[in-house]
Parts: structure tokens; C-alpha cells; sequence
């Protein structure tokens, strides 16, 4: 059995819940705390030890959505009588598939239900983010009540769960404005690419899994690159990594975002000699590329 039982840290959580909460906050609280501990990692999805085993008081770090919700059910249900708990379906589109997926429901003793879709929020919660996936919407019924960001950020505030003191929402919007700066307006493409990298690398947390910190590679480049980009994967043996190419019409630049040595510039070379050397991709687009540059 590996280290990664975090049975101790949840008790720990469900012991100090705040005083002088309402039953909201109170799901608010296990919810943010909770979220520091998970790791949706594709790794460890099929290992053993990934599976609960309560009778074992055991439950790793590494978990499913439907693990997840489970555990968050069972928690959120002994917290409060105001607040039950139930484990939902809420299918997803992930480019363009249906996926299956659960979340939590909860129903508040004043009729209020919300939404609560933990394992959306992991990479948020641990970076630093305002959360997008507490209250904040519905499934395709509408059935569910709507939490505005504001009355999120007040519990936090309330609570004391912002984490690095504001959030990481507030640092974007600051990065965004440094490198729009009128001094940059002039730069190369490579110039510009690594300025915008320099910023992305301010906002990066060290992760213990690989999902997460695709999740926040891929949303600081969608917020702060400005040119477009691909990502792809790779995987070698349990190591996974994200390959990510960005370009315009002249010029492109590759990086390698790896959970245990961060973001990297890299070559198409490179990546080409690291699938020669064990490294796999299911992606056939990256193969036709990396093919049809050799070809040249």
C-alpha cells in the first residue's frame, strides 16, 4: 500500500468545521478543503489502491469522479441535518463526446439545490481560483438553484479560504495587463512567447498529480498566450506529459508541461525522439505532423 491514504486529513477537516456557520458554508468549507487533497490522475485510476476501501479506513489521493462524489456524499451528509446529500449523473461533452460523469446534489432544508462538481474544481481550489463548479450551474432540466461568484467569494472571505491571500483570477487580469503592455507591442513572435511563458510560470503550482496541472497549463494558456495553441499527450509507462505547440502564420514554438519538472521549451525534434524512445501518443494528428516534418 502506497502513502497516499488521506483518510486522517478528511477526519481532520470534518473535525474543524468553523462554528457559526450556516449549513451552506458549512458544504462550502468540506468542499474547498476537500479540493486540496484529490487528484483525478489517469495514472492511478486502475490501480487497486485507488479504490476505496472504507472497512480499511482507507482512501487515496488519487480517485474518479464517481469515488469522489462518493466520498464528498458521505461527508456532506454528516455535517448538518439542514443539508442532504445524493450522488448524481451529469453526463459531459469533452471535445465533442459524451462522457459519463457524477457530481453531488445538495437540497438545504429551506428547499435550495445546488450543484456541487468537486472533481471540476480540483485544479482551481489548488491554484487558487475562484471555483466554477459550486452552485454555479444547473443540469439540463434547470432544476437547481444558481450561487453568483460574489456570494462564493463572501464565504470564502467569511472563512478564510482564499488561498495566497486573492485570488488567482485577480493575478490573470494583472498578467494580462503587463504583457499588453504598450512597451510589448513590438515584439518578435519568440519575444512575445516567452514573455507571456514568463507570466504563466508565475501562476503554475506544483502538483502531485498529472490532471491538475494539465488542467492549469491548459487554462493559463487559453488566458494569457494570445496565439493559437494545441496540446497533446504523452505517456510513458506512468509518467504522463502535456506537448503543447504554439503558432502563427510564420513561426511556432513547442513546450512539454511535466507535474514533476514544470513547463519546458522544447523542439519538434525532440518530441519526435521521444516517442523513438518509448514515449506513446494516441494522437494521430501529432504523428502526421511530426511525419510529415521529417518528410521535408
Amino acid at each position: 500500500m502506497n502513502n497516499q491514504n488521506i483518510m486522517n486529513d478528511l477526519n481532520l477537516i470534518m473535525l474543524n468545521i468553523p462554528d457559526n456557520l450556516t449549513p451552506l458554508e458549512k458544504a462550502r468549507w468540506v468542499y474547498i478543503k476537500s479540493g486540496e487533497l484529490f487528484s483525478y490522475d489517469y495514472n492511478f485510476l486502475n490501480d487497486e489502491e485507488s479504490q476505496v476501501r472504507y472497512e480499511e479506513d482507507y482512501i487515496n489521493r488519487y480517485e474518479t469522479c464517481e469515488e469522489i462524489s462518493s466520498i464528498l456524499n458521505l461527508m456532506l451528509n454528516n455535517i448538518d441535518e439542514n443539508i442532504k446529500s445524493e450522488v448524481i449523473e451529469r453526463p459531459l461533452t469533452i471535445r465533442g463526446t459524451p462522457r459519463a460523469h457524477k457530481c453531488n446534489l445538495i437540497t438545504l432544508n429551506t428547499g435550495e439545490k445546488y450543484i456541487l462538481d468537486l472533481t471540476l474544481d480540483l485544479f482551481l481550489i489548488q491554484s487558487g481560483f475562484q471555483t466554477k463548479n459550486f452552485g454555479f450551474s444547473t443540469t439540463i432540466y434547470g432544476d437547481e438553484d444558481i450561487l453568483s461568484l460574489n456570494e462564493c467569494e463572501e464565504m470564502d472571505k467569511k472563512m478564510g479560504l482564499i488561498k495566497f491571500g486573492e485570488y488567482t483570477d485577480k493575478k490573470i487580469n494583472d498578467a494580462k495587463s503587463r504583457i499588453n503592455s504598450p512597451k510589448n507591442k513590438d515584439l518578435s513572435f519568440q519575444e512575445s512567447v516567452k514573455l507571456r511563458i514568463e507570466e504563466i510560470n508565475k501562476l503554475m503550482y506544483k502538483f502531485v498529480g498529472f490532471g491538475e496541472g494539465k488542467d492549469l497549463i491548459i487554462k493559463l494558456f487559453g488566458e494569457l498566450m494570445g496565439y493559437y495553441f494545441k496540446e497533446f499527450y504523452l505517456t510513458y509507462d506512468k509518467e504522463m506529459i502535456t506537448c503543447l505547440k504554439v503558432s502563427d502564420y510564420e513561426d511556432e514554438m513547442w513546450f512539454i508541461y511535466s507535474s514533476k519538472l514544470g513547463l519546458m521549451e522544447t523542439t519538434q525534434d525532440n518530441i519526435s525522439e521521444m516517442l523513438d524512445n518509448g514515449w506513446q501518443t494516441k494522437s494521430t494528428s501529432l504523428e502526421e505532423m511530426l511525419n510529415s516534418s521529417s518528410l521535408k
